[in-house]
C-alpha cells in the first residue's frame, strides 16, 4: 500500500495492496472496477471511493481487491484504516490497471461509502460517474428478477453496452441472463451464467458478443439462485465517459415495493386507534427494554390490525454475534399462542429484518419470514406492519425516507380469521432486556418513536 498523504479532511491512498488472509468480512459493501488501461480512443478512466464518517467517534474500514471471476470468500486484504470523526477519505485508484474487479470493503457501523469512475478524456477532458455500490440494503434476493431498461448498442456514435453480473453469496451461484428488444423479442438465446462464490463477471461489448450491431431500448432480465446484483456501463465517445445502468426500482429491493406504503385511511366508525406520540423508549444500560400497556374499550374480534412505528438504532450490541434486536413485539398479554408481531433486526455476522406471529398456535409453532437488510446507526427507519386476519396474511414492511427497504409475508393462524383482543388490552415492548436466553440482546442507544395501533373489528 502507498504511503498516506493527508490533504485537508482527505487521504487518498495509492493501489490496494495484498496482505495476510483474512476470512470474509461481516459488513462489507462492493463496488465494481471496471478500470481499462487505455480505452481505444485514448481515454483512462480509475475507480475511486469517498468514506465518509459523520458520526462523533473514529470508526474503521478495510478494503480489498476481488478480481473478476474468482472466489471472493478466500482473499488478502489490506489493513484496517481508521476515519476520526468528521472526516472523509479519499481512496483512489482502487482497481487493477486493465482489469475488472470488485472492491470490497468492510465498513463500520455509521460510515458513508460512495464510488465515482472518474474518465479522462485524450485531450484531458475529466468527466466523472457514480457507481453502484452493492450493500445489503440494494443487493438483489436469490430468485428475482433484476430488469435494467434502456440499453443500448451504437458503434457508430460510440457506445457499447459493457454488463455485470454479480454473485453477493458465499456459495457457487447460476444465474439466467436474457435480452429482449423494444418490440418485445429476445436477443439471442438466454444465457446461464455460473458464478464463483463472492464474485463478479464482467462482459465487455455485451451485445455484440451476442450478435447485435445497433440497437436501443434494450432490457435485460437477470436472475439468480443466490443474492445478486447485476449493472450496465455504457461507454460513450467523444466524451469517453461510462454510464452506470442500475436495476429499477421495483426490483432493486428485492419484494419490497419502491414507494412507501400509503397513508392510512380515515378510522371507520367501530375502529379502535390507540396512539403514543413522540418518543416512547430510549433504550439506555439501566432501562434497556420499554413497555407500553396497549388498553382497548372491550373484548375486540379482528378481522384487521395495523402497526406503524418508528425506529432509530443505535450500536450493535456485540455481546451476542449476531445478536437479535428488538424493534417492537405486540402480544395479548401472555407467551404461549399470543404473539401478534414480533419484528427484530439481527446485526453482525447476519444482517437482516425478521418478523413473527404465534396467534392460537400451540407451543414452539410460528409463522416468519426474515430477508436480508443492514440498519444504520443514527438513522430512522419505519415499521408498517398488517395482520390481516380475515385474509390469512401477514405484512411487515420497513422502510427510510419515503423508500421502502424490505417487505416481509407470511400467513396469520387467528382462529376462524378472527384476531380477538380481550378487554384487558395488549403489551407492546421495545428492545430486550441484558441476559435474556436465545439470541436476544439489550441494544442500549436506540431510540422509539410515533406507535399508532389501528384495530379494525367485524
Amino acid at each position: 500500500m502507498r504511503r498516506i498523504l493527508w490533504r485537508s479532511s482527505a487521504c487518498r491512498l495509492g493501489l490496494l495492496a495484498t496482505l495476510a488472509a483474512a476470512p470474509l468480512a461481516a459488513a462489507e459493501v462492493y463496488v465494481p472496477a471496471i478500470n481499462p488501461a487505455v480505452a481505444n480512443d485514448g481515454s483512462r478512466s480509475e475507480t475511486e471511493l469517498w468514506i465518509s464518517n459523520p458520526g462523533i467517534s473514529q470508526i474503521g474500514f478495510t478494503t480489498a481487491y476481488l478480481a473478476a471471476d474468482t472466489d471472493g470468500t478466500q482473499r488478502t486484504t489490506s489493513s484496517t484504516t481508521q476515519v476520526p470523526a468528521g472526516r472523509a477519505f479519499n481512496v483512489t485508484k482502487v482497481g487493477q490497471s486493465g482489469k475488472v474487479g470488485l472492491v470490497a470493503i468492510d465498513v463500520g457501523a455509521g460510515l458513508l461509502v460512495e464510488a465515482r469512475l472518474v474518465s479522462t478524456s485524450q485531450n484531458g477532458a475529466v468527466a466523472v460517474a457514480r457507481v453502484p455500490v452493492i450493500s445489503d440494503a440494494t443487493k438483489l434476493a436469490a430468485g428475482t428478477k433484476a430488469e435494467l431498461l434502456g440499453l443500448e448498442r451504437d458503434p457508430e456514435r460510440g457506445r457499447l453496452l459493457h454488463f455485470g453480473v454479480v454473485n453477493v453469496g458465499s456459495q457457487t451461484s447460476t444465474c439466467q441472463l436474457s435480452f429482449f428488444r423494444t418490440d418485445g423479442s429476445q436477443i439471442a438465446g438466454t444465457v446461464a451464467l455460473s458464478l464463483k462464490p463472492l464474485s463478479l463477471l464482467h462482459f465487455q461489448d455485451a451485445l455484440a458478443t451476442l450478435g447485435e450491431g445497433r440497437v436501443s431500448g434494450v432490457r435485460a432480465e437477470v436472475t439468480c439462485n443466490q443474492a445478486f446484483y447485476a449493472y450496465g456501463a455504457t461507454f460513450h465517445y467523444p466524451n469517453s465517459h461510462y454510464l452506470f445502468v442500475t436495476p429499477t426500482s421495483h426490483t432493486a429491493t428485492g419484494t419490497a415495493p419502491s414507494n412507501p406504503p400509503p397513508p392510512p385511511p380515515p378510522p371507520a366508525g367501530n375502529t379502535v386507534v390507540f396512539e403514543r406520540a413522540g418518543l416512547i423508549h430510549d433504550a439506555t444500560s439501566v432501562a434497556p427494554k420499554g413497555r407500553i400497556d396497549v388498553t382497548v374499550p372491550r373484548a375486540l374480534s379482528l378481522k384487521r390490525l395495523v402497526l406503524d412505528m418508528d425506529v432509530v438504532p443505535g450500536p450493535w450490541n456485540r455481546e451476542k454475534i449476531p445478536g437479535n434486536h428488538g424493534l417492537v413485539w405486540l402480544y395479548r398479554g401472555k407467551f404461549r399462542g399470543n404473539t401478534v408481531a414480533n419484528v427484530n433486526t439481527f446485526g453482525p455476522n447476519k444482517y437482516t429484518f425478521k418478523a413473527s406471529q404465534n396467534i392460537d398456535l400451540d407451543a414452539a409453532q410460528l409463522t416468519v419470514a426474515e430477508a436480508s437488510l443492514t440498519l444504520n446507526q443514527g438513522q430512522r427507519y419505519h415499521v408498517h406492519y398488517v395482520y390481516d386476519a380475515e385474509n390469512g396474511r401477514v405484512t411487515a414492511t420497513i422502510s427510510s425516507g419515503g423508500q421502502a427497504l424490505r417487505t416481509l409475508s407470511f400467513a396469520s393462524t387467528a382462529s376462524g380469521h378472527n384476531l380477538t383482543v380481550p378487554s384487558t388490552g395488549m403489551i407492546a415492548e421495545f428492545g430486550h432486556n441484558f441476559g435474556q436466553e436465545g439470541p436476544e440482546v439489550a441494544c442500549p442507544g436506540w431510540k422509539y418513536y410515533d406507535l399508532r395501533i389501528e384495530m379494525v373489528p367485524y
